[in-house]
């Protein structure tokens, strides 16, 4: 895996700034051999190369001089990876056609200190991933049951993070 990535802090005034980011990954999967696995060997003589470029984007407003407003969006990606292309025994089955996943994260929250004594962040997030991968029992022709490992849904993660630390020796002086 090589994942050369660039990002530029634009200060486009004293208050607002602007942070593009890019990133280009390069993935080489090989996998040569067998595995043995309940008397089951699993032969393998593949190689997969993968581009993906991703990119992201991060903006800042500062408030005050201690407070900013924030927000991001950053595209994701993940590689299928060994364990989800390997059978698990004689009553498994992978997907010819199973996909990496993706999506994005995205974040927008406020943050900063007050007097020299209380820091916080807070801000709400939202994660799309699409393509997770997953087993579904399945029933052959003759009636046998199987996993099948494939891609089994898109998922949305939606939430508030809140930080907040106090010293309070610094705010009792």
């Amino acid at each position: 895996n090589v994942a050369p990535f660039v990002e530029n802090i634009f200060r486009v005034t004293e208050k607002f700034s602007i942070t593009p980011g890019f990133r280009f990954e390069f993935v080489n999967s090989t996998a040569k051999g067998y595995n043995a696995y309940d008397n089951y060997v699993v032969n393998a003589n593949r190689s997969t190369n993968r581009y993906i470029p991703l990119a992201g984007i991060g903006l800042q407003y500062k408030t005050t001089g201690t407070t900013s407003l924030y927000g991001n969006f950053t595209q994701a990606y993940r590689p299928t990876d060994y364990s989800q292309l390997s059978p698990i025994g004689t009553t498994s089955v992978i997907d010819p056609n199973m996909k990496d996943a993706n999506g994005f994260n995205a974040d927008l929250g406020f943050r900063g200190t007050v007097r020299n004594f209380l820091s916080f962040d807070v801000g709400g997030f939202y994660l799309q991933y699409n393509n997770r991968i997953g087993l579904v029992e399945k029933t052959d022709a003759q009636g046998n049951t199987y996993t099948y490992r494939t891609n089994v849904a898109n998922s949305r993660h939606a939430g508030v993070e809140t930080y907040v630390e106090i010293n309070p020796i610094k705010a009792l002086t």
